[in-house]
């Protein structure tokens, strides 16, 4: 697709906020992904992906409303357009919308992903590493805590 029939088709200002939303939201993807690594604020971040597709969706209804209205005021013999151009008209923003969405969901789901991933295993690693231990009687953190507590209130009541 030409590059003057891509602007002509969708609007500059429109292709020019999709592509801002686009970007913006994939440095957020990148930003959670490599420095915050937080299941959590991924998964809250992942509907915010979508805000470049949601933007086209808004420009398309409007071009539909728009181009609706233009056909129903004027003659019909004046302005024949035809489907194939209006399918054009109206899907292309959806279309960029959709690709600049793209690369911030991937981001976001496989990161995810790796996460969830990475904390499965390790707590496959832990057990099989306390299941193998030397001494067969491991106690865990709660238990030792208890014990050392008792131990202590055992000294404290001690009659002298």
């Amino acid at each position: 697709m030409d590059l003057q029939l891509l602007f002509d088709s969708v609007g500059s200002a429109t292709l020019a906020m999709i592509l801002v939303t686009g970007v913006l939201a994939t440095g957020g993807a990148c930003h959670l992904a490599f420095q915050v690594r937080e299941q959590k604020l991924l998964q809250a971040f992942t509907p915010i992906c979508l805000l470049p597709s949601f933007v086209a969706l808004l420009a398309t209804l409007n071009s539909v409303i728009t181009g609706i209205s233009i056909q129903l005021q004027s003659p019909q013999s004046d302005l024949q357009i035809s489907t194939t151009t209006r399918l054009l008209m109206h899907a292309t923003p959806l279309l960029v919308g959709l690709a600049a969405s793209v690369p911030a969901l991937v981001l976001t789901c496989f990161s995810r992903f790796v996460i969830i991933y990475r904390d499965i295993h390790a707590e496959s690693d832990e057990s099989q590493l306390a299941d193998s231990g030397d001494e067969p009687n491991l106690i865990t953190p709660t238990e030792q805590i208890t014990r050392d507590a008792d131990e202590y209130l055992a000294k404290l009541v001690r009659p002298r």
